[in-house]
């Protein structure tokens, strides 16, 4: 009996528990990069290449209390410049930075137009994209990106 309760409560644990867990890969066009996001609750991780967990390095792990669920937005380049990819979380704070920043860049804030009001206009070009996120959900794709 007590095997059985026991068995059943690690049962209910993991199916909530991976539940909540939301894991999307974006890829650019040609497929060559591919970056990992992981959601679990109010922790994101977005991890350079394809990771089905957090590796030990090249990641970044945010805390994403300060984003309303329902205005969660992450923008991004490929190749941008000197670096792989160039991505910002705006709103999210950093936890650990466990990227080589001399290959990936990252943000936590909208760049701001001559008025001083979040503008997006920037990553409207070629090899940029656009992700809305809804309750860790990637709802909204735009720009040069594969989902998966």
């Amino acid at each position: 009996m007590r095997k059985s309760i026991i068995l059943f409560m690690l049962t209910v644990l993991t199916i909530f528990t991976s539940c909540s867990k939301k894991q999307n890969y974006i890829y650019s066009l040609d497929r060559k990069q591919c970056i990992t996001i992981i959601t679990e609750g109010k922790v994101r991780y977005i991890i350079d290449g394809k990771h089905s967990k957090v590796p030990h390095n090249n990641y970044l792990k945010l805390d994403l209390n300060k984003i309303d669920s329902f205005g969660d937005e992450i923008v991004g380049c490929w190749k941008e410049g000197k670096y792989e990819w160039f991505v910002i979380n705006d709103g999210a704070r950093i936890i650990e930075f466990k990227l080589d920043s001399t290959k990936f860049k990252f943000k936590t804030d909208f760049p701001l137009d001559e008025r001083g009001i979040s503008s997006l206009k920037n990553f409207k070009k070629e090899k940029c994209f656009d992700l809305g996120i809804e309750n860790g959900e990637i709802n909204l794709i735009r720009g040069d990106v594969i989902v998966e």
